[in-house]
Protein backbone atom coordinates (compact mmCIF):
# COMPACT_ATOMS: atom_id res chain seq x y z
CA UNK A 1 0.00 0.00 0.00
CA UNK A 2 1.33 3.39 -1.00
CA UNK A 3 2.36 5.65 1.87
CA UNK A 4 0.98 9.10 1.18
CA UNK A 5 2.79 12.29 2.01
CA UNK A 6 1.56 15.88 1.51
CA UNK A 7 3.80 16.24 -1.54
CA UNK A 8 2.72 12.98 -3.19
CA UNK A 9 -0.94 13.72 -2.43
CA UNK A 10 -0.71 17.20 -3.95
CA UNK A 11 1.07 15.87 -7.05
CA UNK A 12 -1.55 13.14 -7.43
CA UNK A 13 -4.31 15.74 -7.37
CA UNK A 14 -2.53 17.86 -9.97
CA UNK A 15 -2.13 14.83 -12.26
CA UNK A 16 -5.78 13.85 -11.84
CA UNK A 17 -6.79 17.41 -12.68
CA UNK A 18 -4.86 17.39 -15.96
CA UNK A 19 -6.15 13.92 -16.84
CA UNK A 20 -9.68 15.27 -16.37
CA UNK A 21 -8.99 18.22 -18.66
CA UNK A 22 -7.39 15.97 -21.27
CA UNK A 23 -10.41 13.62 -21.29
CA UNK A 24 -12.75 16.57 -21.70
CA UNK A 25 -10.81 17.89 -24.70
CA UNK A 26 -10.54 14.42 -26.27
CA UNK A 27 -14.31 14.08 -26.29
CA UNK A 28 -14.65 17.30 -28.30
CA UNK A 29 -11.57 17.23 -30.55
CA UNK A 30 -11.73 14.11 -32.71
CA UNK A 31 -9.62 13.55 -35.81
CA UNK A 32 -12.08 15.34 -38.11
CA UNK A 33 -11.88 18.50 -36.01
CA UNK A 34 -8.10 18.34 -36.07
CA UNK A 35 -7.90 17.80 -39.84
CA UNK A 36 -10.52 20.29 -40.97
CA UNK A 37 -10.26 23.04 -38.37
CA UNK A 38 -7.37 23.00 -35.91
CA UNK A 39 -4.45 22.07 -38.18
CA UNK A 40 -5.45 24.49 -41.01
CA UNK A 41 -6.12 27.20 -38.44
CA UNK A 42 -2.70 26.70 -36.81
CA UNK A 43 -0.95 26.74 -40.19
CA UNK A 44 -2.74 29.94 -41.16
CA UNK A 45 -1.98 31.57 -37.80
CA UNK A 46 1.71 30.63 -37.94
CA UNK A 47 2.00 31.86 -41.52
CA UNK A 48 0.30 35.15 -40.71
CA UNK A 49 2.47 35.66 -37.62
CA UNK A 50 5.63 35.00 -39.63
CA UNK A 51 4.52 37.39 -42.37
CA UNK A 52 3.77 40.10 -39.82
CA UNK A 53 7.14 39.53 -38.15
CA UNK A 54 8.96 40.03 -41.44
CA UNK A 55 6.73 42.84 -42.70
CA UNK A 56 4.75 44.45 -39.84
CA UNK A 57 1.41 45.86 -41.04
CA UNK A 58 0.89 49.61 -41.01
CA UNK A 59 -1.90 49.49 -38.44
CA UNK A 60 0.43 47.73 -35.98
CA UNK A 61 3.34 50.12 -36.44
CA UNK A 62 1.06 53.08 -35.79
CA UNK A 63 -0.06 51.89 -32.33
CA UNK A 64 1.41 53.79 -29.35
CA UNK A 65 3.86 51.89 -27.16
CA UNK A 66 1.79 52.48 -24.02
CA UNK A 67 -1.05 50.43 -25.48
CA UNK A 68 1.05 47.29 -24.98
CA UNK A 69 0.35 47.52 -21.24
CA UNK A 70 -3.38 46.78 -21.72
CA UNK A 71 -3.18 43.06 -22.66
CA UNK A 72 -0.60 42.48 -19.94
CA UNK A 73 -2.84 44.27 -17.45
CA UNK A 74 -5.76 41.99 -18.36
CA UNK A 75 -3.47 39.00 -17.86
CA UNK A 76 -2.28 40.28 -14.48
CA UNK A 77 -5.83 40.72 -13.18
CA UNK A 78 -7.02 37.24 -14.14
CA UNK A 79 -6.17 33.85 -12.78
CA UNK A 80 -7.25 31.70 -9.88
CA UNK A 81 -5.47 30.45 -6.80
CA UNK A 82 -5.29 26.65 -6.66
CA UNK A 83 -5.13 25.20 -3.15
CA UNK A 84 -5.80 21.55 -4.17
CA UNK A 85 -8.44 20.81 -1.53
CA UNK A 86 -11.22 18.26 -2.04
CA UNK A 87 -14.56 17.49 -0.38
CA UNK A 88 -13.25 14.39 1.39
CA UNK A 89 -10.61 16.45 3.19
CA UNK A 90 -13.21 17.52 5.73
CA UNK A 91 -13.26 13.96 7.10
CA UNK A 92 -9.55 13.61 7.83
CA UNK A 93 -7.16 16.21 6.50
CA UNK A 94 -9.02 19.07 8.15
CA UNK A 95 -7.82 17.58 11.44
CA UNK A 96 -4.21 17.58 10.22
CA UNK A 97 -3.41 21.25 9.86
CA UNK A 98 0.20 20.56 8.91
CA UNK A 99 -0.93 18.41 5.96
CA UNK A 100 -3.52 20.94 4.86
CA UNK A 101 -1.05 23.80 4.94
CA UNK A 102 1.55 21.77 3.06
CA UNK A 103 -0.94 20.83 0.33
CA UNK A 104 -2.24 24.39 0.06
CA UNK A 105 1.34 25.71 -0.03
CA UNK A 106 2.16 23.34 -2.89
CA UNK A 107 -1.02 24.56 -4.60
CA UNK A 108 0.13 28.17 -4.26
CA UNK A 109 3.54 27.27 -5.72
CA UNK A 110 1.82 25.39 -8.53
CA UNK A 111 -0.33 28.47 -9.17
CA UNK A 112 2.75 30.67 -9.51
CA UNK A 113 4.42 28.14 -11.82
CA UNK A 114 1.37 28.04 -14.10
CA UNK A 115 1.21 31.83 -14.11
CA UNK A 116 4.89 31.94 -15.17
CA UNK A 117 4.22 29.53 -18.04
CA UNK A 118 1.10 31.40 -19.15
CA UNK A 119 2.89 34.73 -18.98
CA UNK A 120 5.76 33.31 -21.04
CA UNK A 121 3.26 32.15 -23.67
CA UNK A 122 1.43 35.48 -23.69
CA UNK A 123 4.60 37.54 -23.95
CA UNK A 124 5.88 35.18 -26.63
CA UNK A 125 2.83 36.04 -28.74
CA UNK A 126 3.22 39.74 -27.90
CA UNK A 127 6.89 39.68 -28.89
CA UNK A 128 5.86 40.65 -32.43
CA UNK A 129 4.77 43.98 -30.99
CA UNK A 130 7.29 44.27 -28.18
CA UNK A 131 10.36 43.37 -30.25
CA UNK A 132 9.59 44.43 -33.81
CA UNK A 133 7.59 47.60 -33.07
CA UNK A 134 8.65 48.87 -29.63
CA UNK A 135 12.20 47.53 -29.87
CA UNK A 136 12.51 45.74 -26.50
CA UNK A 137 15.18 43.15 -25.80
CA UNK A 138 14.96 39.75 -24.14
CA UNK A 139 15.90 41.06 -20.67
CA UNK A 140 13.14 43.68 -20.34
CA UNK A 141 10.56 41.28 -21.75
CA UNK A 142 11.59 38.58 -19.25
CA UNK A 143 11.37 41.09 -16.39
CA UNK A 144 7.94 42.24 -17.57
CA UNK A 145 6.70 38.64 -17.85
CA UNK A 146 8.01 37.73 -14.37
CA UNK A 147 6.43 40.86 -12.90
CA UNK A 148 3.10 40.01 -14.54
CA UNK A 149 3.19 36.41 -13.29
CA UNK A 150 4.01 37.52 -9.74
CA UNK A 151 1.31 40.19 -9.81
CA UNK A 152 -1.22 37.68 -11.14
CA UNK A 153 -0.42 35.33 -8.27
CA UNK A 154 -0.72 38.14 -5.73
CA UNK A 155 -4.08 39.24 -7.11
CA UNK A 156 -5.29 35.61 -7.22
CA UNK A 157 -4.64 35.26 -3.49
CA UNK A 158 -6.36 38.59 -2.79
CA UNK A 159 -9.35 37.61 -4.92
CA UNK A 160 -9.63 34.27 -3.13
CA UNK A 161 -9.74 35.97 0.27
CA UNK A 162 -12.27 38.55 -0.91
CA UNK A 163 -14.60 35.84 -2.22
CA UNK A 164 -14.24 33.93 1.04
CA UNK A 165 -15.02 36.80 3.42
CA UNK A 166 -17.56 38.86 1.47
CA UNK A 167 -21.04 38.02 0.23
CA UNK A 168 -23.64 39.50 -2.12
CA UNK A 169 -23.23 43.00 -3.50
CA UNK A 170 -20.48 43.78 -1.01
CA UNK A 171 -18.30 41.13 -2.66
CA UNK A 172 -18.76 42.72 -6.09
CA UNK A 173 -18.12 46.18 -4.66
CA UNK A 174 -14.89 45.09 -2.94
CA UNK A 175 -13.76 43.14 -6.02
CA UNK A 176 -14.41 46.15 -8.25
CA UNK A 177 -12.45 48.43 -5.92
CA UNK A 178 -9.64 45.86 -5.75
CA UNK A 179 -9.48 45.59 -9.55
CA UNK A 180 -9.30 49.37 -9.95
CA UNK A 181 -6.62 49.75 -7.26
CA UNK A 182 -4.61 46.76 -8.46
CA UNK A 183 -4.79 47.96 -12.06
CA UNK A 184 -3.38 51.33 -11.14
CA UNK A 185 -0.59 49.83 -9.05
CA UNK A 186 0.35 47.41 -11.82
CA UNK A 187 0.65 50.17 -14.41
CA UNK A 188 2.95 52.36 -12.30
CA UNK A 189 6.24 50.50 -12.93
CA UNK A 190 5.16 49.53 -16.46
CA UNK A 191 4.54 53.15 -17.43
CA UNK A 192 7.83 54.17 -15.80
CA UNK A 193 9.68 51.52 -17.79
CA UNK A 194 8.03 52.48 -21.10
CA UNK A 195 8.89 56.13 -20.47
CA UNK A 196 12.53 55.64 -19.40
CA UNK A 197 13.23 52.27 -21.06
CA UNK A 198 15.05 51.25 -17.88
CA UNK A 199 14.39 47.56 -16.98
CA UNK A 200 15.25 48.31 -13.35
CA UNK A 201 11.63 49.46 -12.94
CA UNK A 202 10.38 45.98 -13.86
CA UNK A 203 13.04 43.93 -12.05
CA UNK A 204 12.46 45.92 -8.85
CA UNK A 205 8.68 45.65 -9.20
CA UNK A 206 8.99 41.90 -9.82
CA UNK A 207 11.07 41.41 -6.65
CA UNK A 208 8.66 43.45 -4.51
CA UNK A 209 5.63 41.69 -5.97
CA UNK A 210 7.14 38.24 -5.43
CA UNK A 211 7.75 39.09 -1.76
CA UNK A 212 4.19 40.45 -1.41
CA UNK A 213 2.75 37.32 -3.09
CA UNK A 214 4.71 35.08 -0.69
CA UNK A 215 3.42 37.03 2.32
CA UNK A 216 -0.15 36.92 0.98
CA UNK A 217 0.12 33.17 0.41
CA UNK A 218 1.42 32.67 3.96
CA UNK A 219 -1.54 34.67 5.29
CA UNK A 220 -3.88 32.54 3.18
CA UNK A 221 -2.45 29.33 4.66
CA UNK A 222 -3.32 30.54 8.16
CA UNK A 223 -6.72 32.02 7.28
CA UNK A 224 -9.80 30.48 8.87
CA UNK A 225 -13.28 30.07 7.49
CA UNK A 226 -12.23 29.78 3.84
CA UNK A 227 -12.60 26.03 3.29
CA UNK A 228 -16.06 26.20 1.68
CA UNK A 229 -14.95 28.87 -0.77
CA UNK A 230 -11.79 26.90 -1.56
CA UNK A 231 -13.91 23.86 -2.43
CA UNK A 232 -16.07 25.97 -4.72
CA UNK A 233 -13.07 27.48 -6.49
CA UNK A 234 -11.45 24.07 -6.97
CA UNK A 235 -14.69 22.64 -8.37
CA UNK A 236 -14.95 25.52 -10.84
CA UNK A 237 -11.34 25.00 -11.93
CA UNK A 238 -11.92 21.29 -12.54
CA UNK A 239 -15.07 21.91 -14.56
CA UNK A 240 -13.80 24.96 -16.47
CA UNK A 241 -13.02 22.98 -19.63
CA UNK A 242 -16.32 21.10 -19.55
CA UNK A 243 -18.23 24.35 -18.99
CA UNK A 244 -16.44 25.92 -21.96
CA UNK A 245 -17.19 23.00 -24.27
CA UNK A 246 -20.82 22.66 -23.17
CA UNK A 247 -21.58 26.35 -22.88
CA UNK A 248 -23.81 26.44 -25.94
CA UNK A 249 -25.18 22.91 -25.57
CA UNK A 250 -26.57 22.51 -22.06
CA UNK A 251 -28.91 24.93 -20.37
CA UNK A 252 -27.66 25.91 -16.95
CA UNK A 253 -30.32 26.00 -14.28
CA UNK A 254 -30.15 29.16 -12.19
CA UNK A 255 -29.43 28.82 -8.52
CA UNK A 256 -32.50 29.49 -6.40
CA UNK A 257 -31.93 32.58 -4.26
CA UNK A 258 -34.37 33.62 -1.58
CA UNK A 259 -32.75 36.99 -0.87
CA UNK A 260 -34.14 40.11 -2.51
CA UNK A 261 -32.42 41.09 -5.78
CA UNK A 262 -29.92 43.92 -5.89
CA UNK A 263 -31.89 45.88 -8.52
CA UNK A 264 -35.61 46.70 -8.23
CA UNK A 265 -35.78 45.31 -4.71
CA UNK A 266 -39.35 46.56 -4.23
CA UNK A 267 -40.33 45.51 -7.76
CA UNK A 268 -42.07 48.83 -8.39
CA UNK A 269 -43.50 49.99 -11.69
CA UNK A 270 -41.21 51.47 -14.35
CA UNK A 271 -43.84 52.84 -16.73
CA UNK A 272 -47.23 54.44 -16.21
CA UNK A 273 -49.15 52.28 -18.62
CA UNK A 274 -51.15 49.30 -17.37
CA UNK A 275 -51.71 47.48 -20.65
CA UNK A 276 -50.27 44.00 -21.16
CA UNK A 277 -47.50 45.14 -23.53
CA UNK A 278 -46.18 47.72 -21.08
CA UNK A 279 -46.27 45.27 -18.17
CA UNK A 280 -44.49 42.66 -20.29
CA UNK A 281 -41.83 45.16 -21.37
CA UNK A 282 -40.98 46.31 -17.86
CA UNK A 283 -40.90 42.71 -16.64
CA UNK A 284 -38.37 41.94 -19.35
CA UNK A 285 -36.19 44.93 -18.39
CA UNK A 286 -36.16 43.86 -14.74
CA UNK A 287 -35.33 40.27 -15.67
CA UNK A 288 -32.55 41.41 -18.00
CA UNK A 289 -30.86 43.71 -15.48
CA UNK A 290 -31.20 41.28 -12.58
CA UNK A 291 -29.22 38.63 -14.48
CA UNK A 292 -25.53 39.36 -14.03
CA UNK A 293 -24.53 37.43 -17.18
CA UNK A 294 -26.62 39.79 -19.33
CA UNK A 295 -25.21 42.92 -17.71
CA UNK A 296 -21.66 41.58 -17.96
CA UNK A 297 -22.09 40.77 -21.66
CA UNK A 298 -23.65 44.19 -22.29
CA UNK A 299 -20.70 45.99 -20.71
CA UNK A 300 -18.18 43.68 -22.41
CA UNK A 301 -19.65 44.34 -25.85
CA UNK A 302 -19.75 48.10 -25.39
CA UNK A 303 -16.25 48.14 -23.89
CA UNK A 304 -14.86 46.25 -26.89
CA UNK A 305 -16.86 48.50 -29.22
CA UNK A 306 -15.48 51.59 -27.50
CA UNK A 307 -11.94 50.30 -28.00
CA UNK A 308 -12.70 49.66 -31.70
CA UNK A 309 -14.03 53.21 -32.08
CA UNK A 310 -11.05 54.83 -30.35
CA UNK A 311 -8.61 52.81 -32.47
CA UNK A 312 -10.35 53.81 -35.71
CA UNK A 313 -9.31 56.89 -37.69
CA UNK A 314 -11.25 60.05 -36.85
CA UNK A 315 -13.23 60.06 -40.09
CA UNK A 316 -14.21 56.38 -39.62
CA UNK A 317 -15.18 56.53 -35.91
CA UNK A 318 -18.74 57.89 -36.46
CA UNK A 319 -19.49 55.18 -39.02
CA UNK A 320 -18.23 52.47 -36.67
CA UNK A 321 -20.31 53.93 -33.81
CA UNK A 322 -23.36 53.97 -36.09
CA UNK A 323 -22.99 50.33 -37.23
CA UNK A 324 -22.01 48.54 -33.99
CA UNK A 325 -25.39 49.09 -32.23
CA UNK A 326 -27.01 46.88 -34.88
CA UNK A 327 -25.09 43.94 -33.40
CA UNK A 328 -26.38 44.78 -29.93
CA UNK A 329 -29.92 45.13 -31.32
CA UNK A 330 -29.73 41.66 -32.91
CA UNK A 331 -28.53 40.20 -29.60
CA UNK A 332 -31.32 41.95 -27.65
CA UNK A 333 -33.87 40.57 -30.11
CA UNK A 334 -32.61 37.01 -29.73
CA UNK A 335 -32.42 37.40 -25.97
CA UNK A 336 -36.07 38.52 -25.99
CA UNK A 337 -37.12 35.40 -27.89
CA UNK A 338 -35.37 33.18 -25.35
CA UNK A 339 -36.94 35.07 -22.46
CA UNK A 340 -40.45 35.05 -23.98
CA UNK A 341 -40.18 31.27 -24.53
CA UNK A 342 -39.53 30.54 -20.86
CA UNK A 343 -42.31 28.47 -19.25
CA UNK A 344 -43.38 31.15 -16.78
CA UNK A 345 -43.76 33.82 -19.47
CA UNK A 346 -45.22 31.64 -22.21
CA UNK A 347 -47.97 30.27 -19.97
CA UNK A 348 -49.91 33.54 -20.24
CA UNK A 349 -52.12 34.20 -23.29
CA UNK A 350 -50.19 37.17 -24.67
CA UNK A 351 -51.44 38.51 -27.97
CA UNK A 352 -49.08 39.21 -30.86
CA UNK A 353 -49.51 42.95 -30.39
CA UNK A 354 -48.68 42.67 -26.67
CA UNK A 355 -45.48 40.76 -27.47
CA UNK A 356 -44.40 43.27 -30.10
CA UNK A 357 -45.06 46.21 -27.81
CA UNK A 358 -43.24 44.62 -24.89
CA UNK A 359 -40.29 43.69 -27.09
CA UNK A 360 -39.97 47.10 -28.76
CA UNK A 361 -40.40 49.08 -25.53
CA UNK A 362 -37.94 47.03 -23.53
CA UNK A 363 -35.53 46.90 -26.48
CA UNK A 364 -35.61 50.68 -26.76
CA UNK A 365 -34.60 51.27 -23.15
CA UNK A 366 -31.99 48.51 -23.17
CA UNK A 367 -30.34 49.84 -26.35
CA UNK A 368 -30.58 53.62 -26.14
CA UNK A 369 -27.82 53.89 -23.52
CA UNK A 370 -25.47 52.01 -25.86
CA UNK A 371 -26.17 54.47 -28.68
CA UNK A 372 -25.28 57.37 -26.40
CA UNK A 373 -22.18 55.66 -25.06
CA UNK A 374 -20.70 54.74 -28.44
CA UNK A 375 -21.52 58.10 -30.01
CA UNK A 376 -19.89 59.89 -27.07
CA UNK A 377 -16.79 57.71 -27.57
CA UNK A 378 -16.71 58.66 -31.26
CA UNK A 379 -17.09 62.35 -30.40
CA UNK A 380 -14.35 62.15 -27.80
CA UNK A 381 -12.04 60.38 -30.23
CA UNK A 382 -12.58 63.06 -32.85
CA UNK A 383 -12.60 66.25 -30.76
CA UNK A 384 -11.35 65.29 -27.30
CA UNK A 385 -13.29 66.09 -24.13
CA UNK A 386 -15.52 68.73 -25.80
CA UNK A 387 -16.69 66.10 -28.26
CA UNK A 388 -18.13 63.83 -25.56
CA UNK A 389 -21.37 65.77 -24.90
CA UNK A 390 -21.80 66.57 -28.59
CA UNK A 391 -21.43 62.90 -29.49
CA UNK A 392 -23.80 61.87 -26.69
CA UNK A 393 -26.53 64.21 -27.96
CA UNK A 394 -26.06 63.00 -31.54
CA UNK A 395 -26.16 59.40 -30.34
CA UNK A 396 -29.39 60.03 -28.43
CA UNK A 397 -31.05 61.54 -31.48
CA UNK A 398 -29.72 58.84 -33.82
CA UNK A 399 -30.71 56.02 -31.46
CA UNK A 400 -34.19 57.43 -30.88
CA UNK A 401 -34.87 57.78 -34.62
CA UNK A 402 -33.39 54.41 -35.54
CA UNK A 403 -35.16 52.46 -32.79
CA UNK A 404 -38.48 54.05 -33.69
CA UNK A 405 -37.87 53.05 -37.32
CA UNK A 406 -37.06 49.49 -36.19
CA UNK A 407 -40.29 49.43 -34.25
CA UNK A 408 -42.31 50.47 -37.31
CA UNK A 409 -40.51 47.87 -39.45
CA UNK A 410 -41.27 45.27 -36.75
CA UNK A 411 -37.61 44.48 -36.19
CA UNK A 412 -38.50 43.49 -32.64
CA UNK A 413 -40.70 40.35 -32.63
Amino acid sequence: MKAWTPISLALDRILRFWNLQARAWRTALDWTVWIYFIVPGLLYAVGTYRAWWLYPPDWLTGLPAGLAALPTLLLALTGQLRVLVEEADILFLRQRLDWMRSIMGIGAAYTFLMHVLQSALAFGLLSLWLVRIIGLGAGPIAAWALYTAAYRTLFSVAGNLIRAYWRGWRRYAVLTAAVILAGGLYLLPVSGFLAARDPAYLWGAAAITLAAAALAAAFKLGAKGTFANDLLMERQAKLATADLLLQGVMERKPTVQLARPLLFRRSGRLFRGTDAGTVLGEARIKSFLRKWANVQLWFSFHSASTAAILMSPGWLAPAVAAVLPFIAAAWIREQWREWAAEPFISQFPWSGEDLRKGSSRSGFWLLIAGFVWLAAAAGGGMAGWPGLPIGAVCGLAYGFALLKLMEKLRFFP
